[in-house]
């Protein structure tokens, strides 16, 4: 019996066309392209279901015309003529056509895997119809390089960025996620030696563009260099061995030594450079001014770097320095508990006077349970409501930590988490009940519990944190999970100490099963809590849970002096009034200068949403400003900022005149059109 083999029907030979090398600009042009239908299913232009086969013909990535079959039909084997009308671009320039054929409503053949027609034509004044000159096959690699930016002079060792405006010249894709990873790559050169890489920013067609911004290392020795940028298609070639010449541009190492920050910086990209870097390396603006890459001493709501610039700091420790840093209050407390080793086979007395003080000033603290950071905390509440209820799935709203049962839902290509064969935990939306009623529907039978952040939870907005929570979803939220025989979890990492009355609990009478502390517990020592109902934690012995450092001392004296300063002191009161002068001052900002932003998310986690809705627009204002931020020293978690007992009166004037600064370069280089230009590093994510 013979084997039956697979159909194709998606196969075509572009075998010629008349096409002219050279366009009249603006006008109407004709010609026709002969096509063989290498396939073997008969084209029809008008099929009775409706999918006919067509030709397509762009311009630069624009549609200019589709053209039917003429006769109706062609048969496997069969070349035909295809007329096609279309009109030129008016301005006069080089230009890119593609033809490929379309199954109408179901796949362009070039989606099938088919190379389209690729041809490099332009557009001039004149055209003679009698021309025997016309368009040429694209090669394969192809590059122009429209436009960069690269600065004249750079510090000893500095990174320092650089832009570079592309376009696709040539008949291959650039991918930015190929298959067999052949995809597509900026890389530079100094001394023909490769230093820095950077992938594009999206795939880009035959005839597109794209901007990538990168930042590059400059050699420790003065004198006089030259820059290579090119393009690498991974695992195949290098453009520039297949006839492609680099971009190459001339730049100054100034005079001068290696900077601290700079030394230390590279030292950590060799070997531990997991950290939060918002310059992305870059060490210099080009009008001189440093951008901070390592920092030396944090005081207030002040920081210092390495080379001795002061900046107010919106990070404050993640959220941790409440207070301050380094407020000397718990800064005494820690110093007088050094007589002591920090982990003890026993509690010591510190640890139980803590203990009294949250089971004192938490709703739901019947018991309680030590860890040193959230995500510890956070995952022994998951394993105590599993355990509790007997149940798996987990509904969740914020960031709750770093660990396998809330990595797990982002995928295994982004965390390493391997992918169960059901999921079970699930994303819901802030504020919106509808949408959690229906999830927990679908989950009912095996839900353990329903853990948020409760107010302003990270990740709600794809520039920031969500608003305030309301009052009425939070009840009834409490009501429908309690109904459904599952447990509510609070996740007060962020909203604990900072949040009106100490803890969103307390200020809503909504009280949890379970609640999550830290950050703020120890005013920047590492500590974090579990807090909760009794019967719950009587599941401890079965949840395996037994961090080496979860009684260390010198935290707990940390957060004995911050509890008493929490009870005796306006902090939650200080930080919201002052949040809110900050939001109020940064819109009216907006307002003044004509920015489509503002600012969104509770006083004591905020920031800057620009209304842009092209993402990599959006992702160059938000660089932007915090470019321009950083510049005038300023330093937030890509605009997020969370404002601490430490910021008066005199940081929120300084803050609101460094803002303005800020947007209003934002807004002038989004009028001139010159974002790109204006970057002097890599951009930050268009989201959070």
């Amino acid at each position: 019996m013979a084997e039956s083999r697979a159909v194709n029907r998606y196969r075509v030979q572009y075998l010629d066309h008349t096409i002219l090398a050279v366009l009249p600009a603006g006008q109407r042009c004709t010609a026709w392209i002969k096509v063989l239908n290498d396939s073997d299913e008969t084209w029809l232009s008008d099929p009775p279901d409706g999918h006919a086969i067509d030709l397509a013909m762009w311009i630069d990535g624009q549609a200019v015309c589709t053209s039917s079959l003429p006769g109706g039909k062609l048969k496997p084997g069969q070349a035909v003529k295809i007329p096609v009308i279309f009109s030129a671009p008016a301005q006069a320039g080089t230009l890119i056509i593609k033809v490929d054929m379309v199954h109408q409503n179901l796949a362009f053949f070039e989606d099938q895997g088919i190379d389209p027609l690729l041809l490099e034509a332009a557009t001039g004044a004149t055209c003679a119809k009698t021309s025997s000159r016309f368009a040429r096959p694209l090669p394969r690699y192809a590059v122009e390089y429209v436009d960069h930016r690269v600065p004249v002079a750079v510090a000893p060792g500095a990174r320092f960025g650089v832009w570079v405006h592309l376009k696709n010249r040539g008949s291959l894709t650039w991918e930015t996620n190929g298959t067999r990873a052949r995809y597509v790559n900026v890389v530079a050169l100094i001394n023909d030696q490769v230093i820095a890489n950077a992938p594009l920013p999206q795939s880009v067609m035959p005839g597109g563009t794209c901007d990538v911004h990168l930042a590059v290392p400059a050699p420790i020795r003065s004198g006089r260099y030259l820059l290579k940028l090119g393009l690498v298609h991974e695992n195949v070639a290098c453009f520039h061995l297949r006839g492609v010449e680099p971009l190459m541009v001339p730049f100054e190492v100034r005079q001068g030594v290696l900077s601290r920050g700079v030394e230390l910086y590279e030292a950590a990209v060799r070997h531990n450079s997991w950290f939060y870097q918002p310059s992305g390396g870059v060490a210099f603006s080009q009008e001189g001014a440093g951008y901070p890459l390592m920092i030396e001493r944090a005081q207030g709501c002040h920081i210092w770097d390495t080379e001795g610039r002061q900046y107010i700091d919106y990070t404050m420790g993640w959220g941790c320095a409440l207070l301050g840093h380094a407020h000397e209050p718990v800064q005494q407390a820690v110093r007088e508990s050094l007589h002591c080793g920090g982990v003890l086979p026993l509690p010591h007395p510190v640890e139980i006077d803590v203990t009294r003080m949250l089971c004192r000033d938490i709703p739901c603290a019947e018991m309680i349970a030590f860890g040193k950071n959230g995500s510890d905390v956070c995952t022994l509440a998951v394993r105590l409501a599993r355990i509790a209820t007997g149940r798996r799935v987990i509904l969740t709203c914020g960031y709750h930590g770093w660990q396998d049962w809330f990595a797990e839902s982002f995928g295994f290509a982004g965390t390493g988490v391997p992918a169960r064969p059901e999921h079970l935990t699930f994303r819901f939306a802030f504020n919106d009940l509808a949408a959690l009623r229906q999830m927990m529907e679908a989950h009912r039978a095996d839900l353990a519990a329903v853990m948020l952040e409760p107010s302003g939870p990270s990740g709600a907005t794809p520039q920031g944190p969500g608003e305030d929570v309301d009052g009425a979803y939070l009840r009834q939220l409490a009501d429908e999970t309690r109904r459904a025989g599952a447990l509510l979890i609070f996740d007060e990492i962020i909203t604990g100490f900072r949040y009106p009355g100490g803890c969103v609990q307390k200020a809503t009478g909504v009280v949890p099963d379970l609640a999550c502390f830290g950050k703020a517990l120890g005013n920047g020592w590492p500590i974090a809590v579990l807090c909760g109902r009794r019967d719950v934690f009587q599941f401890m012995p079965q949840a395996f849970y037994g961090p080496t450092f979860k009684g260390e001392i010198y935290s707990l004296a940390a957060a004995r002096a911050a509890l008493d300063i929490y009870r005796t002191e306006p902090v939650a009161e200080h930080i919201w009034r002052f949040g809110q002068q900050l939001k109020d001052g940064i819109d009216r900002i907006c307002t003044s200068l004509g920015l489509h932003a503002r600012m969104i998310g509770p006083p004591f986690r905020c920031g800057l949403q620009f209304h842009e809705t092209d993402p990599q627009r959006l992702a160059l204002l938000r660089t932007l400003f915090v470019q321009e931020l950083l510049k005038n020293g300023l330093i937030t978690y890509h605009g997020v900022m969370l404002p601490s007992y430490a910021h008066d009166q005199a940081v929120l004037d300084r803050t609101l005149a460094v803002v303005e600064r800020a947007l209003r370069r934002v807004e002038q280089s989004n009028r001139a059109g010159t974002l790109h230009r204006d970057l002097e590093m890599p951009l930050i994510s268009a989201g959070m």
